[in-house]
């Protein structure tokens, strides 16, 4: 009899020449409301480059974790500083190679954080959605601002403490100028038809927003005040374009110039006249 020759199928064959694998990703990640679509994917995609042999280690580089993903530089930068602020990855720097820069070396919270953060964790991804943050991963401060007595004490006010959230805006105005540039536009449309008797071009978009720059700085009083030397001024650029609100702020500082004259003339009046 001759010799017997086994035929391997196909599928054993692929399965021979492929190692296979499996990323196992805990269902608490799958099914949170806290992270999108993007964040599980890369979340899940980290994974799948983790050591478990001893030593277990995670620290592939991102160029490879952008391949692997299917992700844009930008977007993966982003998603990976997002799952860090959130907890879920904690990310250690290897230091300097030998002539090069060592990858990250990644840590998972959930396998391997301490008790108290995995607890903190699964709290925030059994919350739904942006209904709980966790106090360690908090950005802005609380600052309590007042406590307002209640009754018993003589007042009509609910006892309650009012929190102020401190925000990166750039221009903080008392006066509220996205409220008041309504105001000082009709201010503006009524003494222009008294002055000129027609009524004023005023585009909303820009006018409103050269308006809401100068209440940055100025309240509505303020330049209601210069309105009636804005009238009078006249020169070659004012008769070249009008007395629109864009002119207007062009002058805004030779008008406080002539308002300050003004008083200083006033008061130097005011002065001799009462002088025996």
């Amino acid at each position: 009899m001759g010799d017997v020759r086994t035929v391997s199928s196909p599928k054993t064959v692929l399965m021979n020449e492929i190692k296979i694998g499996f990323t196992k990703t805990e269902n608490a990640v799958l099914q949170t409301e806290q992270l999108s679509r993007n964040e599980k994917w890369f979340y899940t995609v980290l994974k799948s480059f983790r050591h478990n042999s001893p030593p277990i280690r995670c620290n592939p580089g991102l160029p490879r974790i952008e391949k692997r993903a299917h992700l844009s530089h930008p977007t993966a930068l982003k998603i990976r500083k997002s799952l860090e602020k959130k907890g879920l990855i904690k990310i250690e720097s290897r230091g300097p190679g030998a002539g090069r820069t060592r990858t990250n070396n990644y840590i998972f919270t959930l396998e391997d954080g301490t008790d108290k953060e995995r607890e903190r964790l699964l709290d925030y991804l059994k919350a739904k959605k942006n209904s709980k943050i966790l106090t360690h991963f908090k950005d802005k401060k609380t600052v309590k601002k007042k406590t307002v007595l209640s009754k018993e004490n003589g007042l009509d006010f609910n006892e309650k403490t009012v929190k102020k959230k401190t925000s990166n805006k750039k221009y903080l105005n008392k006066n509220k100028p996205l409220l008041r540039v309504r105001e000082f536009i009709e201010i503006y449309f009524r003494g222009y038809k008294k002055e000129f008797g027609d009524a004023p071009e005023i585009r909303k978009g820009k006018d409103g927003k050269l308006v809401h720059q100068m209440l940055m700085q100025h309240t509505v009083e303020t330049l209601t005040r210069l309105l009636p030397l804005f009238w009078e001024l006249k020169d070659e650029l004012i008769e070249k374009n009008g007395h629109t609100i864009g002119m207007f702020k062009v002058r805004f500082n030779k008008l406080i110039e002539l308002r300050k004259e003004k008083e200083k003339w006033w008061k130097k009046g005011s002065s001799t006249e009462t002088q025996p």
